[in-house]
């Protein structure tokens, strides 16, 4: 158990890269899980182990996120998004601006419905109950006539 604990620093410094997409604790969790099958799958080899274990340690980090999404993205949306995200840092040092989706679709040589597809689902869900920055419910931004209320309801709800 000592030696699991004197890489408990790699496990968090891979967590932390992670930590933006999900609670540090459980991807430090998750990543605890890829060090002991690390552990256990070590044989030894030309391989320093910490080379070995930050890879069991990031894809379990990986896996984790991919799954605890309340929408599963495949692997293939995932893989583009970050091609895209690649892109617009690449044209952004380019053109000194942020690119436009056309210029980042025709940069990767893609249908730009595919991007914005891609943009959309990559996309976090917010709650109806979610307020921003200037006090606004996002379930009241909805108008009556989309909510599909009776009518009966909308005047109870006004009085």
């Amino acid at each position: 158990m000592e030696n699991i604990l004197k890489y408990e620093k790699l496990v968090n410094k891979i967590a932390s890269k992670y930590s933006r997409y999900s609670n540090f604790e459980d991807l430090k969790q998750v990543g605890m899980i890829g060090l002991l099958k690390a552990v256990d799958k070590y044989k030894k080899s030309d391989t320093k182990f910490t080379t070995y274990a930050y890879i069991w340690i990031k894809g379990e980090i990986l896996e984790y996120l991919r799954c605890d999404r309340n929408i599963k993205l495949s692997k293939e949306i995932i893989s583009l998004k970050q091609e895209i995200n690649i892109c617009r840092e690449e044209l952004t040092s380019r053109f000194n601006r942020e690119p436009t989706l056309e210029e980042i679709a025709y940069f990767l040589d893609k249908d730009i419905k595919e991007i914005e597809n891609v943009l959309i689902a990559s996309e976090s869900i917010l709650s109806s109950d979610y307020t921003d920055e200037n006090d606004i419910n996002l379930l009241d931004t909805i108008p009556y006539n989309e909510k599909k209320y009776d009518s009966d309801v909308l005047d109870l709800y006004e009085a």
